[in-house]
């Protein structure tokens, strides 16, 4: 069986950064001088192969055994492909599948599949690679073509079908499969005695409502300048992106919850804010001093109405 549950991806930013830069020379340097990859004789060979399988979310192991670069363009093995689509999900929770309708010496058919968090499963398209299809690219007698046809059909449908189906898996990078490019170049086909292929590992993508929710809380903050509300996102350690979508897109369902709790905590120093102070109340009406007692002059005239104490006080006109 494949291995390709060994395989873990990673989110990659756009651009490395100079400490990153640094490790993977130093990495691609050990890699090369290691001698176990017959195809890497020079450490920039092996940084060009860790460097594509960085794009495509692959760590440096995985992309030294997995990735095979043929006149510039990358060849990826089947069995990796079809892991990857799987444990692949997207900004919305959609998740991608294939089914296999036909496999054989004569060809290989697939069914691809989208399924939404709501549970709904719909049918995108379907892939499919043919004898007669080998025969036109003159592949049906070359090497593994002759010796394992099924195989070879499998690994040539689901490559076409990524790359129709769904290009965001390989971050609309083209993959071609295994001896796609130079079908004289000597390579293991992918192994297809079951129908369904382990996924890898999952990295874990926020739901459509958790995206929801972050994104009404940044406009209730008034989070519309870009730079402001890309420091926060920096705070929460999200990938590099050039827009603020494409780094929540690439971001893990982790650091996702984690923009919530800071939106969440910024929401929360607001509103105490402009909350009054805690030891007062501010429907409290103030009660006037109580009262001592007066001189008896002065408790006269507040115990006389107003207009008989003006009275009292101007004494009897005089005649």
């Amino acid at each position: 069986m494949s291995t390709t549950t060994d395989v873990v991806r990673h989110v990659p930013s756009p651009t490395p950064s100079p400490q990153e830069l640094e490790t993977m020379e130093r990495v691609a340097s050990q890699l090369a001088a290691s001698g176990m990859f017959k195809d890497v004789r020079q450490a920039a060979q092996a940084f060009a192969k860790i460097a594509l399988g960085r794009g495509l979310g692959l760590d440096p192991a995985s992309s030294m055994t997995a990735i095979h670069i043929v006149e510039g363009k990358p060849e990826l093995s089947a069995n990796l492909q079809a892991a990857m689509l799987r444990q692949f999900r997207g900004p919305d929770g959609e998740r991608y599948d294939y089914r296999v309708v036909a496999i054989g010496p004569d060809g290989c058919s697939l069914v691809f599949t989208r399924r939404w968090p709501d549970g709904t499963v719909e049918e995108i398209g379907a892939s499919s690679f043919t004898r007669e299809d080998a025969q036109r690219a003159g592949l049906a007698n070359r090497g593994p073509w002759k010796t394992y046809p099924a195989n070879m059909m499998f690994a040539r449908a689901i490559s076409n079908g990524v790359a129709w189906y769904a290009p965001e898996v390989t971050y609309g990078m083209r993959v071609y499969s295994d001896g796609e490019i130079d079908p004289g170049r000597e390579f293991s086909p992918p192994d297809v005695s079951s129908e369904t292929v382990p996924d890898a590992p999952r990295v874990e993508r926020a739901t459509r409502d958790e995206y929801k929710y972050i994104s009404d809380a940044r406009k209730a903050l008034g989070f519309e300048d870009d730079r402001l509300y890309g420091s926060l996102l920096d705070k929460a350690d999200l990938p590099e992106g050039d827009t603020i979508r494409e780094r929540l897109r690439h971001a893990t369902r982790e650091q996702v919850a984690e923009v919530r709790r800071l939106l969440d905590e910024v929401a929360a120093r607001d509103a105490a804010a402009d909350a009054p102070p805690a030891d007062v109340d501010s429907t409290a009406v103030e009660e006037p001093p109580a009262a001592g007692p007066a001189p008896d002059g002065e408790q006269q005239a507040m115990d006389v109405p107003p207009v008989a104490a003006a009275n009292v006080g101007a004494g009897e006109p005089s005649r």
